[in-house]
């Protein structure tokens, strides 16, 4: 737990960036609210921001800045694909 909480507040890699390999369609992102699917055409290239998505409340609960391993306890961790990126499920 200590060293996810770490690694949540300082990313080793703080933002990245990946090619579509060949036309998709991501399930959200699109339209005005980020609710639609998203197409994404081959060659693209994504940019996002692991820091930036270690901060979001609706994932890691309020006061996302503080350091609280606690936020780790009783989380089942294991690797899920999310469309682009391959991530530890929280």
């Amino acid at each position: 737990m200590l060293t996810q909480e770490a690694l949540r507040l300082r990313p080793v890699v703080p933002a990245n960036t990946r090619e579509a390999i060949r036309d998709t369609i991501l399930p959200l992102g699109g339209g005005e609210d980020g609710q639609s699917p998203m197409f994404v055409k081959k060659g693209t290239h994504v940019y996002y921001s692991v820091y930036a998505m270690h901060r979001r409340e609706e994932f890691f609960g309020e006061k996302t800045e503080e350091y609280r391993p606690e936020r780790w306890e009783g989380l089942k961790l294991g690797w899920v694909s999310k469309g682009l990126i391959g991530r530890s499920s929280y």
